[in-house]
């Protein structure tokens, strides 16, 4: 596993890796992805007080390719 987490990749097949989610803008909890939650926050919208965002890169992807987000990896170091 060499991904950062939050790491966004264009990938060009439709199965996504294990590790990997697809960036179409769907809900997920925080406590099953408290890293990417710690990263990302409700930057790209929240649903509730229990989950939050991704971002929503389906129509931005060139044809026949999609963007996905690293849900394990390496912490990145963040600038303040």
């Amino acid at each position: 596993m060499n991904q950062m987490l939050g790491e966004i990749k264009l990938l060009p097949y439709y199965d996504i890796p294990e590790g990997w989610l697809r960036c179409s803008g769907q809900a997920l909890h925080k406590n099953k992805y408290p890293k990417l939650y710690m990263l990302i926050g409700t930057k790209f919208g929240k649903e509730g007080d229990l989950q939050f965002k991704l971002p929503d890169l389906i129509e931005t992807a060139p044809k026949g390719l999609t963007y996905c987000i690293a849900t394990e990896g390496k912490l990145p170091k963040i600038h303040s």
